[in-house]
């Protein structure tokens, strides 16, 4: 009862707080609090040991020698995390300036920069104890705590040296681009099933239970609105329906993942299937959402997509004029749009182990994907042939490996591009190269016939 209450409305809380920049630093800097309190035990104890032959005397000083080793390396620590912190603003300026601001979060969250500050601050904390402690120790004993800090040092100058090289290719935009992509399409993977073996989880006996949803709605719902305003940032589905299973009610989650809502706003309408009124509170409800000041790319999809974007128009832009970059950007995106043609949208009814309908939930479809992909791109780089022919290239990637269903929403799109295109000022060059590149799509798709050469 435990593991099916509990457990999942703590869930999106435990993501949250594994997610934060705070979470690791303070994690090292516990370890390092450990540290210093077993060290300096150790020492203590050593003052009864009659015979400490058994320890190498090249790592055992004096308590003059010791403070004045642990007074150095906390100098040192500091300074390394002193330049460290400096690193980081550096590149967040970078990134805010050259790239995209929504792009800041993929440095700060990275793992690899809350561990070198995490073990910085730990080593600092450590050190900082000891030269704390030692002033209460006898001033005829030897210690063991300055090697330990010694080599606590050494580990944080190779921490230090990876994560300048780190740094070095972060501010790569290809890495930065190629980093992104493989967290939109973990989310990817994560939000929708594979097609091949998405049926094995629904009913297989009730395909026809969406009735279900045209009959509740000539009843009156109940709503559960937002407390606070803010993005959508995670929805628990399993939580959710367990939680309508338990109280035997339908949900209707009105809004999508990455949503900006404010207070007050309808995130779920329920309607009981009991002729007593449903024993329902928001409280309840409200612990299988996660609502955040910025967005995400744990469920959204449209995030990771967005920040692509918004580095290809930055790329774009008459300050930077980098087309190149933007049409790194475009075949990614082919990259994350061929990944979702090969997924199953999800149904938009979920059911319980008994078949009953439990959740209605509407996810985005292919098409939406494929327009918010290239809108603003058709928008801002219809002036630039190499952008442009690189679009109708990606399209040609993601027809090129996807059924007929996608082949036919990649062609009609392909028309919207196209539209986009100023052919009176092309040169006859221009328009062969780009009618090559229409006619090769139109291959792919299945469409020959359909294809109108650009004149």
């Amino acid at each position: 009862m435990l593991r099916d209450s509990f457990i999942p409305k703590l869930m999106p809380k435990l993501y949250y707080i594994r997610k934060s920049f705070w979470f690791l630093p303070s994690f090292y800097s516990l370890i390092g609090i450990v540290l210093a309190i077993v060290s300096i035990s150790i020492e203590r104890y050593m003052v009864t040991w009659s015979n400490v032959s058994w320890i190498p005397d090249m790592i055992l000083v004096d308590i003059d020698h010791g403070r004045s080793i642990l007074a150095a390396l906390v100098t040192a620590i500091l300074t390394m995390t002193t330049i460290t912190f400096s690193t980081v603003l550096v590149v967040l300026t970078t990134y805010s300036s050259q790239f995209s601001p929504r792009t800041l979060q993929n440095f700060i969250m990275e793992q690899k920069t809350q561990r070198v500050l995490g073990v910085f601050t730990g080593t600092f904390i450590y050190i900082l104890l000891m030269f704390l402690f030692l002033k209460n120790l006898s001033e005829t004993i030897v210690l063991i705590s300055p090697a330990i800090a010694v080599f606590f040092t050494i580990v944080s100058l190779g921490f230090f040296v990876s994560y300048i090289h780190y740094v070095s290719t972060s501010v790569q935009v290809s890495n930065l681009i190629d980093q992104i992509t493989k967290r939109t399409k973990s989310a990817i993977q994560k939000a929708f099933p594979n097609a091949k073996t998405h049926h094995l989880s629904q009913p297989t006996e009730a395909p026809w239970l969406s009735w279900e949803s045209e009959e509740i709605k000539h009843l009156t719902p109940e709503h559960v609105v937002a407390h606070k305003t803010g993005y959508i940032q995670y929805i628990d589905t399993e939580g959710l329906r367990r939680y309508a299973t338990q109280k035997d009610i339908i949900f209707r989650v009105e809004r999508y993942v990455g949503e900006f809502i404010i207070e007050g706003s309808a995130l779920f309408s329920y309607w009981g299937l009991l002729e007593t009124t449903p024993n329902v509170t928001e409280q309840e409800v409200l612990t299988y959402i996660t609502i955040g000041v910025e967005r995400t790319t744990n469920q959204d999809v449209n995030f990771g997509i967005q920040k692509l974007v918004e580095i290809a128009l930055r790329a774009l832009s008459p300050g930077i004029n980098d087309p190149n970059t933007a049409v790194v950007c475009v075949n990614e995106l082919a990259n994350i749009l061929t990944l979702l043609g090969e997924r199953q949208i999800p149904s938009p009814y979920y059911y319980d182990k008994a078949s009953n309908l439990r959740i209605i939930m509407h996810h985005q479809d292919f098409s939406t994907y494929l327009y918010t992909c290239f809108f603003q791109i058709k928008q801002y780089g219809r002036g630039d042939l190499s952008v442009m022919s690189s679009v109708l290239e990606a399209l040609n990637m993601v027809a090129e490996n996807n059924d007929q269903e996608i082949k036919d929403e990649v062609w009609e799109f392909s028309k919207y591009i196209v539209s986009g295109i100023p052919v009176d000022k092309l040169h006859t060059l221009d328009k062969k190269f780009m009618n090559e590149k229409l006619m090769t799509l139109a291959v792919h798709c299945n469409h020959p016939k359909d294809f109108c050469p650009l004149s």
